[in-house]
């Protein structure tokens, strides 16, 4: 099936427009929310969280889904450095991973380091952005979360064939 606008939006979006939604998300959902900014170096710190006396930091990354294990095993682990105590993670990513495979891996890094770990992916963030935060994708993404995708999808699905059209076929006899 065809990806709706949003979740195109979600697969295309630039990394430091994610980490900006990601950082409103986390705020509009009761953290306080410390970014780190979006331009240069952030010394493995895409933004400090708290909630209540509570510490935590967040990482985003747009990634894919065949690569999630490693960049949230190398986000943690960087994460581990810091001079700083973290009761817990948090990793949004573009990536569509099995809801096996995040929940397996937050078990893995909570045993690991001690930290409580949430991952959200393509689809919690779909989901979230569907359900409570319309006006965040409508701000940070540019698509309005309600509207009927099937127009949308029938263009994808058009600019598709007509590409797929104009590939030279080799003929062979």
């Amino acid at each position: 099936m065809p990806l709706t606008k949003l979740e195109t939006a979600l697969t295309n979006v630039y990394p430091q427009d994610l980490e900006k939604l990601a950082a409103d998300l986390l705020a509009e959902r009761g953290y306080d929310v410390d970014p780190t900014g979006t331009k240069g170096t952030d010394g493995g710190v895409d933004a400090l969280l708290c909630d209540g006396d509570r510490n935590g930091i967040l990482h985003v990354a747009r990634t894919r889904s065949d690569r999630i294990r490693g960049k949230v095993t190398d986000d943690a682990l960087k994460a581990a450095d810091h001079d700083r105590k973290y009761d817990f993670f948090v990793f949004v990513t573009t990536a569509d991973p099995s809801g096996s495979l995040r929940r397996r891996l937050e078990v893995e890094l909570q045993e690991e380091y001690g930290w409580k770990v949430t991952i959200w992916a393509r689809e919690q963030l779909r989901n979230a952005l569907m359900a409570n935060h319309q006006h965040l994708a409508r701000e940070h993404l540019n698509v309005e979360p309600n509207v009927e995708d099937k127009e949308y999808q029938d263009d994808v699905l058009a600019l598709r064939n007509k590409r797929l059209d104009s590939v030279p076929h080799k003929v062979r006899y």
